[in-house]
């Protein structure tokens, strides 16, 4: 009954790889509940690597049992890529320079979460419930977790924000989908695990950074335009696309001085939103992006300098010490060049373009959650190579074997 109800007919070996999946795209939640709320502040540190490195073990031994009926298939393109991006690291390594990331945690963020969905097959009913149950219990550490003091103000760092941003998508999509589908109790539970995400999510709102956001109105769009299930394509609704361009155009031409209103109505009723604040902040500075300009045409320059090859893996940092380029597209070409961008993004477009062109709701719910809680924040901010959910998603794209629907469980 509860969590577990609904999970009955599904052989145990999905039930426990769609579990440790869960657990995969939430070690940063889990590492911020358990290890940030008590002392450790390394969120790169020895918790965390020892939470990644204990669920892929395990779901390598998944692996392994089952590799005769519920694992999966390791895709000629995947065997490929990771080859490619592990003799990049080598070269670097061994000719330019060491790397920002270091070579373990390359293989944990990178290799592994590539690889994971070529190797275990999930049911996305259960993966997604699992993603908004793991970091609930964050609830009780939330005033750690969810808020320090800068300049006498309470924020919620922006590594926070993005790790509570896969549950809360997480708990999005499973109602939109799947709630109407729930028996009674079983819809009690999921309605408590949609209220404790939407908690978190009201505290990155008023506290927290403008990415995670924007990523989840991003993702109410994109639900209620591409529709599902079996070949779901565009929504024909040419009035609601004509309404949602000029809405972009609209906030594109008056963004600032919408925030500014907003943020005036809020302060008249004694309420603050972090984002909004720092927004304000940053247009009376002239500088919007937050020093993203700059960085941009640093690394745009040093794309120029070797638009071939690149500058070497993870190289940035140690050429320009400015850490990264907040920018997924500029960190692979300032890296690899075009070689690595062609290399990753052809089969990236092409894998995506299949999907949603044709796909079951299972496979629709999962790319709505991974590519929500990761895409877009690799366009934002962050280190590419450290981002997991990021390289869990770019892996799921090119194994069209990772999901698998509540009908199709006959061996």
């Amino acid at each position: 009954m509860g969590l577990f109800k609904s999970f009955k007919g599904i052989p145990f070996i999905i039930v426990f790889q769609s579990l440790l999946i869960a657990f995969y795209a939430d070690v940063k939640c889990i590492n911020w509940t358990l290890a940030y709320g008590y002392s450790s502040k390394d969120e790169e540190g020895g918790f965390m690597s020892i939470l990644y490195a204990g669920v892929i073990f395990m779901l390598l031994i998944c692996a392994k049992v089952g590799r005769n009926n519920v694992s999966g298939r390791i895709s000629r393109t995947s065997v490929m890529i990771v080859l490619l991006l592990i003799i990049f690291y080598m070269v670097t390594l061994n000719f330019i320079g060491p790397p920002r990331i270091i070579f373990p945690m390359f293989m944990v963020m990178v290799i592994a979460s590539i690889l994971l969905p070529n190797l275990v097959k999930v049911n996305a009913r259960i993966l997604i419930k699992a993603i908004m149950f793991f970091p609930t219990f964050a609830i009780f550490k939330m005033d750690k977790i969810f808020a320090f003091k800068v300049d006498w103000k309470d924020v919620i760092s922006m590594d926070a924000s993005y790790a509570f941003l896969v549950p809360i998508c997480a708990a999005i999509v499973y109602m939109y989908l799947y709630y109407r589908e729930e028996e009674k109790w079983d819809k009690v539970v999921t309605l408590v695990l949609f209220i404790i995400n939407m908690i978190f999510f009201a505290q990155i709102l008023q506290y927290g950074s403008r990415g995670p956001i924007l990523s989840v109105l991003l993702m109410i769009v994109f639900l209620y335009l591409i529709k599902q299930p079996e070949s779901i394509g565009v929504r024909k609704k040419e009035h609601l696309m004509a309404i949602c361009i000029f809405g972009i155009i609209v906030l594109f031409f008056s963004f600032y001085s919408m925030i500014s209103v907003i943020g005036l109505i809020a302060e008249f009723n004694g309420v603050s939103f972090h984002f909004v604040e720092k927004i304000v902040a940053l247009g009376a500075e002239e500088d919007l992006t937050n020093g993203r300009d700059m960085i941009n045409g640093i690394t745009i320059n040093g794309i120029m300098d070797n638009p071939i090859c690149g500058h070497g893996f993870d190289m940035f940092d140690a050429i320009t010490g400015l850490g990264y380029p907040h920018n997924v597209v500029l960190q692979l070409l300032y890296d690899g060049g075009i070689i690595l961008f062609l290399c990753l993004v052809i089969p990236l477009i092409k894998s995506m373009s299949q999907l949603l062109s044709n796909c079951t709701k299972g496979e629709y719910a999962v790319f709505t959650v991974l590519f929500f809680s990761s895409v877009p924040g690799a366009f934002f901010s962050g280190d590419s190579w450290g981002l997991a959910v990021f390289w869990l998603f770019y892996g799921y794209m090119l194994s069209r074997y990772f999901v698998i629907e509540e009908d199709k469980y006959s061996y």
